[in-house]
């Protein structure tokens, strides 16, 4: 994509690595770093880590883990965290761990304004996930950067948010010269009865 129109990613990487913090910016962490942080963790608590994006293999892996080592733990990046995985690996999930780039808001009380604007918007619609939490931050940040930007064209903006310093629910966001998000807050949570826990 040439068009020159700023884009603020949540999930993917540029088609294009040209545009990459000129006017494309990701605010999600790079599969590097989830695997450093799953990597870490591992080596400090000994667990067994995969960050296996398909949900049937992670399943196997689970299954797997459980056969050879009755209390090994097992972690994940952020699609560990979805409800469907859960579904799909069903109990096999129990005490695995998750790496997600967003605080979940039903067990973090920094989210706790988020939990309430959202409830009173969406009272009779399921909790809201790091997902949700994301998505509302993406937005503040797009409105700061709209706001700090004198005058509003695709250049400007793209520079103003180049150089932004926004504090959030979902930690600090500063973007580097090829647009990444530089210190993303990676948290960690863990199934448990087939519900999301602080581990």
């Amino acid at each position: 994509m040439n068009a020159n129109i700023p884009l603020l990613s949540t999930s993917s990487k540029p088609s294009n690595p040209d545009n990459a913090g000129i006017t494309f910016f990701r605010l999600h962490p790079t599969t590097k770093q989830i695997t450093t942080e799953i990597e870490r963790l591992g080596d400090l608590h000994a667990i067994y880590s995969n960050c296996n994006c398909d949900p049937y293999e992670s399943a196997e892996f689970l299954d797997s883990l459980q056969k050879k080592h009755q209390n090994g733990v097992a972690i994940g990046g952020p699609l560990w965290s979805l409800q469907t995985f859960n579904n799909i690996v069903g109990d096999k999930s129990e005490g695995s761990l998750f790496v997600v780039p967003a605080p979940e808001p039903m067990l973090e009380n920094i989210a706790s304004r988020f939990v309430v604007q959202y409830k009173t918007s969406y009272p009779e619609g399921p909790d809201p996930s790091w997902f949700a939490l994301h998505a509302y931050e993406s937005i503040h940040l797009i409105v700061n950067t709209i706001q700090a930007t004198e005058a509003l064209t695709s250049k400007s903006f793209a520079e103003t948010l180049s150089e932004i310093d926004y504090h959030g629910p979902i930690g600090r966001v500063q973007f580097d010269s090829v647009g990444k998000w530089i210190e993303p807050q990676l948290k960690v949570y863990k199934w448990k009865n087939a519900t999301k826990s602080l581990p």
